[in-house]
């Protein structure tokens, strides 16, 4: 619902439901933003050497959860 004054948009109400899909899909287009700024400025990885890194963590895990046994 939109309230005006003397013919002019001043005030918003909505429902709490619209409002949270709202916030969600702000939040969304935020995180967008941001990536497409990291990748303007040369902030990324290569897929292969994330994968690598998360390979070596769970390495590194299960050989820890060995040790303990």
């Amino acid at each position: 619902m939109v309230i005006t004054q003397n013919g002019e948009a001043k005030m918003v109400i909505m429902g709490v439901e619209e409002y949270d899909r709202l916030q969600s899909s702000l939040a969304l287009l935020k995180i967008v933003q941001q990536s497409e700024t990291d990748i303007k400025n040369g902030r990324t990885i290569a897929q292969e050497a994330v994968f690598r890194r998360i390979e070596n963590i769970i390495q590194r895990a299960r050989h820890r959860q060995r040790s303990k046994i």
